[in-house]
């Protein structure tokens, strides 16, 4: 199976449910995509506001 881009409509509710703390097997049954897209997507979040906060950390030094 080839990958497929992800629409930017779909991006952004799953982008929601992440902000509303909704759990990625829910929020996959609403956006319509498998559960682990949502998990990769979910943890790309993670990883982008770690790093946010950290740089922050650094420049608070």
């Amino acid at each position: 199976m080839k990958y497929k881009r992800l629409s930017t409509k779909k991006f952004n509710k799953i982008l929601r449910c992440f902000c509303t703390d909704i759990t990625a097997t829910a929020c996959a049954k609403i956006v319509g995509v498998n559960r682990n897209t949502v998990n990769s997507w979910y943890n790309d979040c993670r990883r982008r506001a770690l790093r946010s906060d950290i740089q922050r950390e650094h420049q608070e030094l």
